[in-house]
């Protein structure tokens, strides 16, 4: 199935929500589109296009954050959270100069902002995820120069597990769920490659050791969930370790053929380190989790690295000549469709 050019409409990542407290802002572009995403001093999230409707100055470039505030730093226009001016330099405010809010969530320790080609507004958002029982998530983000559809799409090529990433007996454990703007699917694999890092080249003692062991044939569990076509979260678990790790891979798009990637791995609380390795179990468990997170950190930013080259190298045909395998493309790409309203008569 051919998808329609075009930026999707979606929630997109532009932060994470630790990093913006109170009375600051934070520059960021979505689609081209330059906007600030600002707190109040109650913390309330905002968001608008960074120039001010008055005479054109940016809000990030000086301008400043009071109480509720948003101030333009040429003439002091005053910006209340719904847009309206409430005053300026002059004491006086200007009813017609009007900033639009943007639609933002701080969602799962994210910052999102919500695009659409038409500016209408959202009618659904991701959902709040138990986030009890993970440690603080670790995010990076770099310029990726493929398309959104492009990096959502491995959601369902459930091919390149085995083909890219080295992955045996890959099978779909619950099925490919499409239900609105949410898609869910399920996939166990047993991993079999040495984990970057952990050959013993640069590591000794024992980080080698639980590199060796985590490099014997190990089932993995996958539980995807996407939102739209910026947004997605796996739980990965390996059972026999009672370990478990939260990815984030989201693309926002720059413009229609490239996007800013954030991806973050969280590690989930391990309350049996001898589950693992009785090393890590007379270690503090501090030390035990930290030494965890290294180890499998090295091993998500590999498996990135050689996603974001599959990405950057990769296009769909007009109509892609499917084979056994591949995975459920052909359910991603009609599920995807409804998110290119510009497209859809």
């Amino acid at each position: 199935m051919e998808l329609p050019p075009g930026i999707p409409a979606s929630w997109y990542t532009v932060g994470v929500s630790a990093d913006l407290s109170p009375t600051n802002m934070l520059a960021i572009t979505v689609a081209g589109i330059a906007l600030v995403i600002y707190r109040t001093a109650n913390g309330e999230l905002c968001c608008v296009e960074d120039r001010c409707p008055h005479m054109g100055g940016r809000f990030s470039a000086g301008g400043s954050v009071r109480k509720d505030e948003l101030i333009c730093p040429v003439h002091h226009f005053r910006f209340a959270p719904n847009g309206d001016c409430r005053g300026s330099g002059y004491d006086t405010p200007a009813p017609k100069a009007c900033t639009r809010p943007w639609p933002c969530l701080d969602r799962n320790g994210l910052l999102l902002v919500y695009f659409h080609p038409s500016g209408e507004t959202p009618g659904w958002e991701p959902p709040e995820l138990d986030n009890g029982a993970w440690l603080p998530m670790r995010m990076f983000q770099r310029k990726v120069n493929a398309p959104a559809q492009i990096v959502m799409q491995g959601i369902a090529d459930m091919g390149h597990l085995r083909t890219l990433h080295g992955y045996e007996d890959v099978q779909m454990n619950s099925p490919f769920k499409t239900d609105g703007a949410q898609l869910t699917v399920t996939y166990s694999f047993t991993n079999v490659g040495s984990l970057p890092g952990l050959d013993g080249s640069i590591i000794a003692g024992p980080i080698k050791r639980l590199g060796e062991k985590l490099q014997t044939r190990t089932r993995v569990k996958f539980d995807y969930l996407a939102c739209g076509i910026g947004y997605s979260v796996t739980d990965v678990e390996i059972p026999a370790l009672g370990v478990a790790m939260r990815h984030f891979v989201n693309p926002t798009p720059i413009d229609a053929e490239s996007v800013t990637l954030f991806h973050s791995m969280a590690l989930r609380r391990i309350d049996n380190p001898g589950q693992i390795s009785a090393v890590l179990a007379a270690l503090p468990r501090a030390w035990t989790q930290a030494l965890m997170r290294f180890v499998l950190l090295k091993g998500f930013l590999h498996d990135i690295e050689d996603d974001i080259n599959l990405w950057t190298h990769m296009r769909n045909p007009q109509r892609p000549a499917l084979a056994k395998g591949d995975g459920p493309i052909f359910k991603y790409h009609k599920w995807s469709r409804q998110f290119y309203p510009q497209q859809i008569a």
